[in-house]
């Protein structure tokens, strides 16, 4: 769902928004943690991931922590 998928290491991030639409919320579950994703256009040149306000090198979370509530903004550009 809106490009969040689950593998080994933990939760891959690759956003898919339709075209029309400028943002979106989700919430998903995953091996017992929360993620409260908000999906939005900005003025960037690709996708930028950050996870509880620091920027991710790469759009994947690991060590995710069971029981814990993530806050994930993910920017697509226009």
């Amino acid at each position: 769902m809106f490009g969040l998928q689950g593998d080994a290491e933990g939760l891959a991030v690759n956003p898919q928004l339709p075209k029309e639409w400028s943002h979106a919320k989700v919430v998903r579950e995953f091996r017992g943690a929360t993620f409260n994703v908000e999906i939005r256009r900005a003025d960037v040149k690709s996708v930028q991931v950050s996870v509880d306000g620091a920027a991710l090198a790469h759009p994947h979370i690991d060590n995710i922590v069971s029981g814990k509530t993530y806050q994930v903004e993910v920017l697509l550009p226009h």
